[in-house]
């Protein structure tokens, strides 16, 4: 790394300041979970190869399944909430 204070890992729209003194372990660590988070590897593997446009709505209709069923089983009834509020009021 060069005299300056701070340095800089920049791919696509990621950016990440490395401090003078920092491990750069830690700041690839950083840039990799940033890199990550943006979706910028899934994309490039996306566009690795064609995909057919009644692939990717199949695709993103079990996607859409998958999550939609996660947040449902997350939820508790109003049944499940009442019951837990009786138990409390009751102690």
């Amino acid at each position: 790394m060069n005299n300056n204070k701070k340095d800089y890992f920049i791919c696509g729209h990621v950016e990440v300041l490395v401090g003078r003194n920092e491990d750069p372990n830690r700041a690839i660590k950083r840039f990799m979970r940033k890199v990550k988070k943006s979706g910028i590897l899934e994309e490039c593997r996306s566009r690795m190869y064609f995909e057919k446009p009644s692939d990717k709505k199949r695709r993103k209709r079990a996607k859409s399944k998958y999550l939609n069923s996660e947040s449902k089983s997350s939820k508790k009834t109003k049944r499940q909430k009442r019951s837990t509020d009786q138990d409390d009021h009751s102690k």
